[in-house]
């Protein structure tokens, strides 16, 4: 007897329907929608390092945007140029430098007398006291065209460059220098008393009429000693009480002006610079592991929801949804009854939560000649939608519980009985 009782309890509960998910991807047009679902699909991350690269605005990689490379492109004059975000513009300031010199010029001045002077040593060093080399590169109205003597470190009474009046000398120096770097010492002895002028030039370059570039006139004078002859020494040295002309070359840019760099012959200007910042992150690529199936809410830890994917679930009601009979005078009024008509879904548009019929009755499709009864009465029939059952409910796991404790207990009543 208690075998049979006991069968008949697991068996009232084992044949309890199981009641489940009710909705379903399928459309119906012609049944009351309760409710609509929008289910994803589910993914886990997992990370792939591929390297450092610049912003990447796909949801397919991942960047560290907390490491940073940065790297910047050369400066480039800006002149109002429209840049994007991954340029900079600062404030920069030019030095110019006025072209270096490699050609010096001694004209005699013209004089009535017609008398010339004598030149014994043409002495040159730079501002660190460092010879400066030289040749006689071209003259006209001088004795003794090779000149070498002029630069051999000795003032020679007897070996001196005769220059008439009107006459000059250019001297080629070794390499071009910055016109405030050379330093001339001049060696002149002159049979007379007179007062004589000398005219020098600096010029950059070789040129036909060699190009006034900066000059000066300077007056001297010798005085005849009874004792001995002695030169007169010439210190020529270009500052701004000269007759100067530079031509400025772009050196460099700074952002902060060195003063030393500040000279007679050079300056700064402000002009603004821009270049390209590149900015690179380490970067990876993201793989999604995706779960089975579609849900509405997950709560599993890790997992994220693809708001691509997806699908839409509906759930219907078993009640038939019926349409009036309508004539042609009201068929425009095509209208339905539909019971119960609530819903609390957000995600559809119609406010009413139902999906209405496709009007297939509509005026262009009724029969409207002549020979057509004007009071047809159109139906649409409905089939009714049959619930399906997927999921075990609580009622069914409290019921299997409950099976499971009875069989326990009838196992210990059994084996108490036999001992």
């Amino acid at each position: 007897m208690k075998r049979f009782f006991a069968l008949l309890f697991v068996s009232l509960f084992m044949f309890q329907l199981v009641y489940a998910d009710d909705y379903t991807t399928d459309v119906f047009e012609n049944r009351r929608v309760e409710n609509i679902e929008k289910r994803y699909k589910w993914y886990k991350k997992e990370y792939k390092y591929i390297g450092v690269m610049e912003r990447i605005s796909s949801t397919d990689y991942y960047q560290d945007l907390d490491n940073c490379e940065v790297s910047y492109s050369s400066y480039k004059k800006y002149n109002d140029q429209t840049l994007d975000e991954n340029y900079e513009i600062s404030d920069m300031y030019e030095l110019y430098q006025a072209k270096k010199v490699q050609y010096v010029m001694l004209k005699y001045k013209i004089i009535p007398s017609g008398k010339e002077i004598n030149i014994s040593e043409i002495e040159m060093k730079d501002n660190d006291n460092n010879k400066i080399d030289y040749e006689v590169h071209d003259f006209i109205n001088c004795y003794k065209a090779t000149l070498d003597y002029l630069n051999d470190g000795i003032a020679d009474e007897d070996n001196k460059a005769k220059i008439r009046s009107g006459g000059y000398i250019i001297l080629k120096l070794n390499k071009a220098y910055d016109i405030n770097n050379i330093n001339i010492k001049l060696y002149i002895n002159s049979p007379n008393s007179d007062t004589k002028s000398l005219e020098f030039y600096f010029c950059p370059t070789e040129s036909n009429s060699y190009k006034t570039y900066s000059k000066k006139e300077i007056d001297y004078s010798y005085i005849i000693s009874k004792d001995e002859r002695e030169d007169t020494i010439v210190d020529v040295k270009v500052d701004d009480s000269w007759d100067n002309n530079f031509e400025y070359d772009l050196v460099d840019f700074y952002k902060e002006i060195d003063e030393e760099n500040v000279s007679l012959t050079s300056y700064y200007k402000e002009q603004k610079y821009y270049r390209r910042v590149t900015k690179k992150y380490p970067t990876y690529i993201i793989n999604k592991k995706y779960l089975d199936g579609y849900y509405h809410d997950l709560n599993l830890d890790g997992y994220y929801k693809d708001l691509d994917n997806y699908k839409l679930y509906y759930k219907y009601s078993n009640q038939e949804v019926k349409m009036i009979p309508t004539s042609k005078s009201n068929i425009d009024n095509f209208s339905y009854i539909i019971n119960n008509q609530d819903s609390n879904d957000t995600d559809i548009n119609n406010k009413n939560g139902v999906v209405l019929l496709n009007k297939a009755n509509t005026k262009k499709d009724v029969n409207t000649d002549n020979n057509c009864d004007t009071n047809k009465t159109a139906y649409k029939y409905i089939t009714k939608y049959k619930i399906k059952y997927k999921y075990v409910n609580i009622i069914t796991v409290i019921s299997i519980l409950l099976n499971i404790l009875f069989i326990m207990y009838l196992i210990y009543k059994r084996l108490k009985n036999n001992n």
